[in-house]
């Protein structure tokens, strides 16, 4: 729990976590890691995104947001959460498509990276 506590600002994955875990406490295995990781997810305290290709990342649950993720740069950007209630509404009335919240983030272009390729 410490590594999240330390590293709260971050988006880190269960291989990141595990080395900064086992920098204390080499003999952690990551499958530890995964299983700490799930419970703190049942209990609500963490929450894991797919941000670009399906990697799973987790954060602490105390400012909960959304991802956008630039397909150019990889930057992620957070927006408040509810930002895409619309759109998770949307898929449910007129699909009957539930999207879980906080579990993926859009993919697109960045301001700096749609700028960059409108000036080439």
């Amino acid at each position: 729990m410490q590594a999240l506590v330390d590293h709260q600002d971050e988006h880190s994955s269960v291989e990141q976590l595990t080395a900064i875990v086992q920098r204390t406490h080499p003999d952690v295995a990551s499958s530890t890691v995964y299983r700490f990781l799930d419970e703190l997810e049942q209990l609500e305290l963490v929450d894991h995104v797919h941000l670009v290709h399906g990697k799973a990342v987790y954060h602490l649950t105390e400012h909960r947001h959304d991802h956008l993720v630039c397909t150019v740069c990889d930057r992620v950007i957070e927006i408040p959460e509810g930002a895409l209630e619309p759109l998770r509404r949307l898929a449910l009335e007129e699909f009957g498509f539930e999207i879980p919240p906080r579990h993926f983030a859009l993919e697109g272009r960045c301001q700096e990276c749609a700028t960059a390729d409108e000036l080439k």
